[in-house]
């Protein structure tokens, strides 16, 4: 994994490497939207996407947004083919609604105390007694009166954080609260009248819509790039501790961490947050948080400096293929409990060890990652409706949580 320290990898299937990027590093970098000045050789890996492909139809002229046209449609006879999606809108349309509510963000931190903590007699020459380390990311524009959504990694142990806006304003933000279990932090400004970006409902998408990526990739200045939503639902990739990712073929470089995932609507579906990559480069396969989760998150941030989720109190494990001597193997789907907190609310409700949890909420429950995901996703003193197979019979129950407090269990 390339995080903040270049040169961490864990591996992945094949030898593959999933990239986090805190955007790039560097020696005192301006902010600019435009060209910061950056030090590229310490450039960390990870961050956005964008698809190489091309759409047209068998039209003369562009489409009227009240004829039929399912897909993108090119129009012809001129010297640019112009794209136009369902609405009679364009690429460049999109592009240009939603560039000024991405913003470059700018982290500074020590550099370590392996190296500012050290007398002056041992510091080498060439390093100064108050060596800072910069981050370069991304992050989203939410509401007009400054709250801007990025990763969390873009921010940590940031002792002063940048924003820059595409008008070319600079703006001191602070931290509201950071969640690093799902990789999101919130940032204020202290604006108005700032152009926020609407969120879409990204339960919505579908395999093979077109997204766009917009951040600020090595520092270069507002990018944008489009892809294809080429999954969605990822879990267990080894990211973040709570994930449900939206994957996109869009290409993810360093810097556009904490940037915008957006539709063809000009609506945020997701911020982009890692890479699967051999080389710590873009090869396709991207992943952004989904503005479902998002929302959730931002909304705790900013009402209690931190994400509070609720809390059932079991292990899940995946339910086995063939009987393993608990009591529950005949469902087909579901997340077997594995364990049960004494005195906690799965305690309390009568769930014990071998009930498989089939459905929560009415949400037909796959594995464990998703049950476990669901209940996180839960604020504290909601009741819970949960369909349940054990001891060969299926039953209903309600469960009310508490609060996530740092338990191993759920």
């Amino acid at each position: 994994m390339l995080g903040e320290s270049a040169g961490q990898n864990d591996g992945v299937s094949g030898g593959a490497a999933i990239a986090l990027s805190p955007g790039m590093k560097g020696g005192c970098p301006s902010p600019s939207p435009n060209r910061p000045s950056i030090d590229r050789r310490r450039a960390a890996a990870l961050v956005v996407a964008s698809l190489a492909g091309s759409f047209s139809c068998d039209q003369e002229r562009p489409p009227a947004p009240t004829e039929r046209c399912p897909a993108p449609c090119a129009a012809k006879g001129s010297a640019q083919a112009v794209v136009l999606f369902p609405g009679g809108r364009s690429i460049a349309d999109v592009a240009e609604q939603d560039t000024p509510s991405v913003v470059s963000v700018l982290s500074e931190k020590p550099l370590g105390t392996d190296v500012v903590t050290i007398s002056p007699e041992q510091r080498p020459q060439d390093v100064g007694p108050n060596l800072r380390e910069y981050n370069l990311g991304s992050g989203v524009i939410v509401s007009p009166d400054g709250v801007i959504v990025t990763n969390s990694h873009v921010v940590e142990n940031a002792e002063r954080i940048l924003v820059a806006l595409k008008d070319g304003r600079t703006l001191e933000a602070k931290l509201v609260g950071a969640d690093p279990p799902s990789d999101l932090a919130v940032l204020r400004v202290e604006a108005k009248n700032l152009p926020a970006i609407e969120f879409a409902d990204s339960s919505r998408l579908r395999i093979g819509d077109v997204v766009l990526a917009i951040g600020n990739p090595f520092g270069i200045g507002q990018t944008v790039t489009m892809g294809i939503v080429s999954a969605v639902g990822r879990v267990n990739m080894g990211i973040t501790e709570y994930d449900d990712f939206i994957q996109t073929d869009a290409a993810i470089n360093p810097g556009n961490s904490g940037g915008a995932l957006v539709n063809m609507e000009g609506k945020l579906v997701g911020i982009n947050t890692a890479i699967i990559s051999r080389n710590g480069g873009y090869q396709g396969i991207g992943f952004a948080i989904p503005s479902r989760m998002a929302i959730q998150i931002k909304d705790s941030l900013l009402a209690h400096g931190k994400m509070i989720r609720g809390w059932l109190g079991v292990a899940f494990e995946d339910l086995p293929d063939e009987s393993d001597g608990l009591s529950a193997p005949r469902a087909r789907t579901g997340a077997v409990i594995s364990q049960v907190a004494p005195e906690s609310p799965a305690a309390k409700s009568g769930l014990k060890r071998g009930d498989v949890i089939t459905a929560i909420n009415g949400v037909k429950t796959v594995d464990a990652d998703q049950a476990r995901n669901l209940i996180a996703m839960t604020e504290q003193g909601a009741e819970l409706n949960m369909d349940v197979h054990g001891d060969g019979k299926d039953r209903s129950l309600k469960v009310r949580l508490a609060e996530q407090t740092g338990d191993a269990l759920h």
